[in-house]
């Protein structure tokens, strides 16, 4: 790990770095010998109403010559036709940019991240385990659980090692298992990678989870706001041990995020725009919040929306709070990013086939408007173990796009609600009540875990 720290100011625009994303025909991976370790918080049933996804859909209408993301929607319409009848192959890797990768310091790093079965999720997984960190993926159920880890260790030779552990993010249950799993083991982990997400576009009615929550809400805020107060303290922890091993640098929280939270932006203006309002749906419903977050009618992309600017204002607060209890962001840092548009990962399931067919081959091959999934896993790996992106607390970067076919990952700022701290404040309160959390017992106990310093750990550590 890193033995510097970067300061920066945050919400500011820096450099920014540049990649080209281009096609290619395939890779080659191959295999070695590997320690698996598979540990089972919990025990999930299959259920398709339960996605683990890893990415989230974007239009940024920024110009590519005269083309717009916006108008490659319109273009996919009216080339219905035509792309049924073209056999062009619409898979392209990313040329990861070598500059990119070698910024990633993962080497003795434990990281855990949810939504790592597919997607970014799993492509970020596999950076970080072949740059030699301990990747523990967290996913809905046992077999997705083996099937990242049997994905990850039959490709690339990788340094690192990989484990894994149910965590269900429609089961507070689950959650809070995986939580004392991770909480009770020898080594905890350095960083926290939020970034399971799902979106049920076309559903006309809520999808209910056990708890009593409609699902996108769940799984994409309430069951990681639950995960990470759980874990404060490990992080707290983990800090300590590598203070005292004479390891300059954060714990970290990453959020992965979307730029549709803001209804200012291409993406964000296409339907309704992201609107908490006053919480209504939140804080006045039998059961604990099966409606959209404003108490609005149900609308199951402008729930998406609203879930991503949950997860930037829950970013945002925890990161206030941290501050405010004495935690500096060289302790540990919150920050959260968008990926960019990804078509290849999974996320657009629930949407009409056709349609995503063309959507691809618009987007990647013709307009290359498009991200690869491994590139927002690199991005992802990168915001997890890379110094430029970790030395502060309340950075959002966005994966812009920056002349045909490329991109670059850059500091931006997010939408005007989320700036709103009181409203971040209200919703920080509201969703501890609803998953039963003491954020002030989890703060407090994180204080202490960095102020008690523990010989025996940094031993631990150094072994």
């Amino acid at each position: 790990m890193a033995s510097g720290i970067l300061c920066r100011s945050t919400h500011y625009s820096r450099t920014k770095h540049v990649r080209r994303t281009s096609h290619a025909s395939g890779h080659t991976r191959h295999t070695s010998k590997h320690r698996l370790v598979i540990i089972q918080a919990h025990q999930s049933s299959e259920d398709s109403h339960h996605t683990t996804c890893a990415v989230q859909p974007q239009l940024n209408d920024v110009p590519v010559g005269s083309v717009s993301r916006r108008s490659v929607l319109a273009s996919t319409t009216s080339a219905a036709t035509l792309a049924g009848f073209l056999n062009v192959p619409t898979a392209a890797l990313a040329d990861v940019d070598a500059d990119l990768l070698a910024g990633i310091q993962a080497r003795g790093l434990n990281v855990a991240i949810t939504g790592a079965s597919s997607g970014i999720g799993l492509e970020g997984a596999r950076t970080l385990y072949q740059k030699g960190a301990h990747v523990t993926v967290l996913n809905r159920n046992a077999k997705r659980v083996q099937d990242a880890i049997d994905d990850i260790t039959a490709g690339k030779s990788g340094e690192g090692t990989i484990g894994g552990i149910v965590c269900d993010l429609t089961s507070l249950k689950s959650v809070n298992d995986a939580a004392n799993t991770l909480a009770n083991a020898p080594q905890p982990i350095d960083v926290l990678v939020l970034n399971a997400g799902v979106q049920f576009t076309g559903e006309e009615e809520p999808r209910i989870t056990e708890d009593g929550f409609e699902a996108t809400l769940q799984t994409n805020h309430l069951g990681h706001f639950l995960l990470a107060e759980r874990l404060l303290p490990t992080l707290a922890r983990s800090r300590q041990m590598r203070q005292a091993a004479g390891i300059d640098a954060p714990s970290r929280i990453v959020v992965t995020a979307s730029e549709v939270h803001d209804p200012e932006s291409p993406g964000g203006a296409v339907g309704p725009g992201a609107d908490l309002g006053a919480f209504e749906g939140l804080v006045r419903a039998n059961a604990p919040g099966a409606g959209m977050v404003d108490g609005g009618d149900f609308d199951p992309d402008k729930m998406y929306k609203d879930t991503k600017l949950c997860n930037i204002l829950f970013t945002y607060e925890l990161a206030r709070r941290l501050t405010a209890a004495g935690i500096a962001p060289s302790d540990i840092s919150v920050n959260t990013y968008g990926p960019g548009l990804i078509t290849q990962s999974g996320f657009f399931r629930y949407q009409n086939p056709l349609f995503v067919g063309l959507f691809d081959f618009f987007a990647r091959n013709v307009f290359r408007v498009t991200e690869s999934v491994e590139g927002g896993g690199a991005l992802l790996a990168s915001m997890a173990a890379n110094p430029e992106y970790y030395g502060g607390s309340s950075g959002y970067w966005n994966n812009e796009l920056s002349g045909y076919g490329g991109h670059a990952f850059t500091a931006m700022r997010t939408s005007a609600e989320s700036y709103d701290e009181d409203k971040a404040a209200r919703l920080y309160d509201i969703s501890a009540r609803l998953v039963g959390v003491d954020v002030n017992a989890a703060e407090k106990a994180t204080v202490d875990a960095l102020r008690q310093p523990k010989e025996e750990e940094a031993i631990a550590l150094a072994m």
